[in-house]
């Protein structure tokens, strides 16, 4: 990836926190944001399958952690309609398990990512993408919070 254009996505990414028990985004809602975990567990899960109900009362939920992302549909929705006149619907809900750390990456952020940087933009696998992101975002951040202490004299 072009580092010019990893300076950009890490510019424009947010730190967020969610409490315990909170609802990231729930199942049919737009997805406004991918979101890279730093820190904490979340909770994955779908209770339909195409619209319709999965057989028997349980479904199926997928741990998330640390180093982990959601919100992938935004970015594959975002590079086939970089206009973005709509938001791709969440498949699944997501759940904090105990308070969680990260960072956003916002539609329209990404909007404006993908548009003004369109031959960087590959359409490869988000994995590796979203990794890069996510170590390149808190280097960044760390690299801030030490700065911010040194000019405070150390505090």
């Amino acid at each position: 990836m072009d580092e010019q254009l990893l300076l950009k996505i890490c510019d424009s990414l947010r730190p967020v926190y969610y409490n315990e028990q909170s609802y990231i985004v729930r199942e049919g809602d737009p997805i406004d944001a991918t979101i890279f975990i730093t820190d904490g567990v979340a909770w994955s899960y779908s209770t339909s399958n195409n619209g319709e109900a999965i057989s028997g009362s349980s479904s199926l939920a997928e741990r998330l952690e640390k180093g982990d992302f959601f919100g992938g549909e935004l970015l594959e929705f975002v590079l086939k309609h970089p206009s973005l006149p709509k938001l791709a619907i969440s498949p699944r809900t997501v759940k904090t398990h105990g308070p969680i750390e990260g960072f956003a990456l916002m539609a329209e952020d990404l909007k404006n990512i993908v548009t003004k940087n369109w031959k960087c933009v590959g359409k490869g696998q988000l994995e590796p993408f979203a990794a890069h992101v996510v170590q390149a975002a808190w280097r960044r951040h760390h690299e801030n919070k030490n700065l911010e202490k040194s000019s405070q004299g150390g505090r």
